[in-house]
């Protein structure tokens, strides 16, 4: 990348250092002399990353009339950063019954092919794990990246997940080939019945999305989003 390639002799930092560029090449050419180098440059990766993930590598060679050759490669595993997951406004309770918002974001130019899968978390309650969580389809809404509603373009179902051997499944939504362009907002509520709970849980909501066979979880999988709901004291 432009301004970003620096070159250090012994230590200290050539000014003006610029490579010879030749496609895809850099060199630079290295004084004769015992010296030590330290060579840094930006690159950029323009190829869209797929959600497998993209593996990129960078070789640097040396040789010249000394005799003196060598060669090493380094590789950088990226994942692209599609899926985000995160709650929406504070939950309500109305007596035994909790309603919690979420949205997630689908950072894709265009949902061809895509399909979303959302499902809850269990409770272990009473020896065995629960799913405690239940949703409307007809409250899910799916946004285009003008926030105009696409929700009667794309086909929403339930579907099956089992997790510890409770039915976690909420809903899917297939973006099938009608031309949605992102980033897509999914905002929706689901509903927990709170009076097998006590005081207060931690509710889990996921999802997932899947294109061409390959499944991609939110980036920010690992800080769950918990709400925290409060039933009759």
């Amino acid at each position: 990348m432009d301004g970003s390639f620096t070159v250090k002799e012994n230590g200290g930092t050539i000014k003006g250092a610029a490579p010879a560029i030749n496609g895809a090449t850099l060199s630079y050419d290295l004084a004769d002399g015992y010296n030590s180098y330290t060579i840094t440059y930006k690159t950029k990766v323009t190829a869209d990353i797929p959600l497998e993930g993209l593996t990129v590598s960078n070789t640097g060679n040396i040789g010249g009339d000394n005799g003196l050759h060598g060669s090493d490669t380094g590789s950088v595993d990226l994942k692209d950063e599609v899926l985000k997951k995160e709650a929406d406004g504070d939950p309500t309770v109305a007596g035994n019954k909790a309603t919690l918002n979420w949205k997630s974001t689908i950072n894709v130019d265009n949902l061809n092919g895509y399909v979303y899968y959302d499902y809850s978390d269990t409770v272990y309650l009473n020896s065995q794990h629960v799913n405690l969580q239940s949703i409307d389809l007809n409250d899910i809404q799916v946004l285009d990246k003008d926030q105009v509603d696409v929700t009667n373009q794309v086909t929403i179902s339930t579907y099956s997940e089992i997790t510890s051997g409770a039915e976690c499944g909420l809903f899917k939504i297939d973006f099938g080939s009608a031309d949605i362009h992102g980033p897509v907002t999914i905002k929706y509520k689901t509903t927990v019945d709170t009076s097998r709970l006590g005081e207060y849980a931690n509710i889990t909501n996921k999802c997932y999305i899947v294109k061409d066979g390959h499944r991609q979880i939110p980036v920010l999988r690992k800080r769950s989003i918990t709400w925290k709901t409060c039933g009759e004291r």
